[in-house]
């Protein structure tokens, strides 16, 4: 169980207070929580990478530089599984950004006794990648999606869905032959994912990491935490309902307008770990037999 170990306080440029809380899994609460001493030039860094919109994990980073007080205080903390070890940030005691100890960054100088910098780097998303997934049967792709947040030590209550997803349902025409129905609007409790895609023939597990991106790429959704959410949205709902846009005021010379890279062709496959296709491209007739082998494939595609 998470026990808060360190925290601190601090006052930012503009008047807001960050509070900054490690915790670290223990049996039992510690008897004393240590406080946490900033260093002055870059106290507390969260830095989102740029990331492509169709890639679906839009992770950040954070980084504590604090004073140690003592010879090596903070080196335990490395000697833990992926996951024990925990940052909370507070922005005006609202929660703000969460994330688990990167156990693979970490330097101790030593050229002092005490009172040196020490960088503490934690990640909301990366600790999935050293974590396997362990679960079978079929689950929807909320169910995923949570899962990988329980993993990361992310808070499940505090996740925001913004989709629009459209599926199809199958309907049995007049001569005994299916097709697809009209669109509808889906939610993400709806598409169902059997576990067994995510090992491999030998039974080895996939990474959470591989496993959410698996799950999140083929419906364009994309994950963020920020702001004290974890949110999930789709690139698709984007394009078709774009956000109102600010008006551009220019304010030089010379100007530039670019757009962004664009995909000038594009090929979507399915392979139900067999050959042959799953609907034909002359008539949109789906063939059941393929959906319907064993409990290997996807028995439940349209009809969880």
């Amino acid at each position: 169980m998470l026990q808060t170990r360190f925290k601190g306080s601090l006052v930012n440029q503009r008047g807001h207070i960050w509070t900054a809380e490690i915790l670290q899994d223990n049996p039992t609460p510690y008897a004393t929580v240590a406080p946490l001493t900033f260093d002055a030039d870059e106290p507390i860094t969260i830095e989102w990478p740029d990331t492509q919109k169709y890639e679906p994990i839009a992770g950040a980073t954070a980084t504590l530089n604090i004073i140690s007080p003592a010879d090596r205080t903070y080196i335990d903390m490395y000697q833990v599984q992926p996951g024990h070890v925990m940052l909370r940030l507070s922005l005006d005691g609202k929660p703000y950004w969460q994330g688990t100890l990167d156990c693979e960054t970490y330097e101790e100088p030593y050229q002092a006794a005490s009172g040196y910098t020490v960088t503490l780097t934690f990640t909301d998303f990366g600790c999935l990648d050293r974590l396997k997934f362990n679960a079978l049967g079929r689950h929807s792709v909320k169910w995923y999606i949570t899962h990988c947040m329980q993993a990361a030590g992310l808070d499940t209550t505090a996740l925001t869905i913004h989709t629009t997803l459209q599926h199809t349902r199958l309907l049995t025409l007049t001569d005994g032959t299916t097709t697809l129905g009209n669109w509808a609007k889906a939610t993400l409790d709806e598409p169902y994912i059997d576990a067994a895609n995510f090992y491999d023939e030998d039974g080895t597990p996939a990474t959470l990491h591989d496993v959410l991106q698996a799950v999140m790429q083929p419906l364009a959704l994309r994950i963020i935490q920020r702001a004290g959410h974890t949110t999930v949205y789709d690139t698709n709902a984007m394009l078709q309902n774009p956000p109102a846009t600010a008006p551009i005021t220019w304010d030089s010379d010379e100007q530039t307008l670019s757009v962004d890279a664009l995909a000038q062709e594009a090929a979507i496959k399915f392979s139900p770990y067999g050959t042959g296709d799953l609907i034909t491209t002359d008539t949109a007739t789906i063939k059941t037999d393929l959906l319907t082998q064993s409990e290997k494939i996807y028995n439940s595609l349209f009809n969880p």
